[in-house]
């Protein structure tokens, strides 16, 4: 009777064990599931903001047509000098050593480099013409496990004859 009576006034230590258990559960999985929407949230903005790099090289790219320089590229690879693309990107170029290594540039994400963008022209001639493909480039080191990152646009520019 006297048990019967202090099981009516309050739950046991075990019921409160398995009651904190299952809240602590889902707190672990509503926390593992905002860290990922997060961590995608975050990758999607990169990858905007890589392709906001590439269409500047592109853009530039489309103002130098008829400058020859463009099409004598020194290298295999290149970059288009100075660009933005918004109020958080820029981009300076910074050029290596043609002998040792490719020329890039690199972006500065709110005062830190984050992506390098590379450019590359190929004539690759068909039928007698030249294609003029130039391919844009831009990597960056990703976050979280996705590892280094990359997107790639080739987009075919002709030099305009008067």
């Amino acid at each position: 009777m006297l048990l019967k009576k202090l099981h009516q006034r309050g739950d046991t230590i075990i019921e409160v064990m398995v009651a904190l258990s299952v809240l602590a559960l889902a707190f672990a999985i509503s926390y593992a599931t905002a860290s990922h929407a997060l961590q995608e949230s975050q990758n999607s903005q990169e990858h905007s903001q890589a392709l906001q790099v590439i269409a500047s090289q592109l853009e530039l790219a489309r103002e130098d047509v008829n400058d020859p320089a463009l099409f004598n590229a020194s290298g295999p690879y290149f970059c288009l000098g100075t660009s933005g693309g918004g109020n958080q990107i820029t981009v300076s170029a910074h050029f290596s050593n043609p002998n040792s290594a490719p020329n890039f540039c690199q972006v500065n994400l709110n005062g830190q480099v984050y992506y390098t963008v590379y450019v590359q022209y190929q004539p690759t001639p068909l039928n007698g013409i030249n294609q003029d493909i130039f391919t844009f480039s831009v990597s960056w080191p990703g976050i979280g496990d996705l590892g280094q990152q990359r997107e790639q646009l080739s987009y075919k520019l002709h030099e305009v004859t008067p």
